[in-house]
């Protein structure tokens, strides 16, 4: 495998793995807020409309982690060939 497509393949699974963690905390941080109490019991019933609007917006936290992660690595790989050594 040459070091590109090792390089390719290493970011690809970190950019998921932050994607994901990241949008997996912002949905359970989230759905806690989407509770309601009605009647005198008292009892807490998840509003479906917010848990919806919570689980889209975490989705969407996760897909930036993860293009957000890709291009500060990438960034960092360019800088790195900029000011090392030259190499043959």
């Amino acid at each position: 495998m040459s070091r590109r497509s090792a390089l390719a393949l290493r970011l690809g699974l970190v950019a998921v793995a932050a994607g994901a963690v990241a949008g997996l905390l912002a949905g359970f941080a989230g759905t806690g807020g989407c509770d309601t109490s009605f009647g005198r019991t008292g009892t807490a019933v998840v509003d479906p409309v917010c848990a919806g609007l919570v689980r889209v917006m975490a989705a969407r936290m996760g897909l930036v982690v993860g293009l957000a992660t890709v291009v500060l690595v990438l960034t960092t790989v360019g800088l790195s060939r900029i000011g090392g050594p030259d190499r043959p």
